[in-house]
């Protein structure tokens, strides 16, 4: 399950866009918001995408984030 409040607070202070995170992982804008909302899951694909646009170097946080 996805940790809603910390992904969000990540895209806030990252600065970048849901519209541009979503299309960056080639999913639709309302798509990423599902899957933030947990309404969706996270593609293994998409979290690496997610970590690579965030900069989420470290392994526990990811976990912490996505698992």
């Amino acid at each position: 399950m996805t940790n809603s409040i910390m992904i969000e607070e990540l895209i806030k202070s990252s600065g970048l866009k849901k519209g541009y995170i979503a299309k960056s992982l080639f999913i639709s804008r309302q798509s990423l918001i599902n899957k933030i909302s947990n309404k969706n899951e996270f593609k293994p694909s998409e979290i690496e995408g997610m970590c690579k646009l965030l900069k989420i170097t470290n392994s526990k946080l990811k976990e912490k984030i996505f698992y």
